[in-house]
């Protein structure tokens, strides 16, 4: 993001005059769902393709949205060399997205990304990084990919 020219407004401090906008379509890459699989009567595997070049590491998050405006975040649970992101995506009852995604939602429709985000990422070749590992749930859905 920072060779972007993006910042974290909230722990930078500016030398000079700057302009500031949101974020905004601009950081959004489109993509297709193109595979649903029960993991188990809450649990959903999404598969998606983007449709523009999208870079992440292993134990990064995106967010995803729907034309509808809805967005919520979810964990990777691909590796980043695969031709398809993994999601893992627990139906929350009443949930605007992940109720969706289980019942409504169909191979083929279009989405939009954004990110990647998170700082709690393996470097490969990193042999000496610390890592330690909790999850539970759709939570081990990062571990997937690392």
């Amino acid at each position: 993001m920072k060779a972007r020219g993006y910042f974290l407004a909230c722990s930078c401090q500016p030398k000079a005059d700057i302009t500031v906008a949101p974020v905004g379509n601009g950081q959004r890459t489109p993509a297709r769902i193109r595979r649903l699989e029960l993991l188990s009567h809450t649990i959903l595997r999404v598969r998606l393709r983007a449709e523009a070049p999208f870079r992440y590491f292993a134990g990064q998050y995106v967010s995803v949205f729907r034309e509808n405006g809805v967005v919520r975040s979810y964990s990777l649970a691909s590796l980043p060399s695969e031709n398809e992101m993994e999601l893992h995506v627990r139906k929350i009852p009443g949930g605007a997205m992940s109720a969706w995604l289980h019942d409504k939602a169909q191979t083929g429709a279009r989405l939009w990304l954004q990110g990647s985000a998170g700082n709690c990422f393996y470097l490969p070749g990193n042999t000496e990084q610390p890592l330690l590992l909790a999850g539970a749930g759709t939570g081990l859905a990062p571990f997937t990919a690392c």
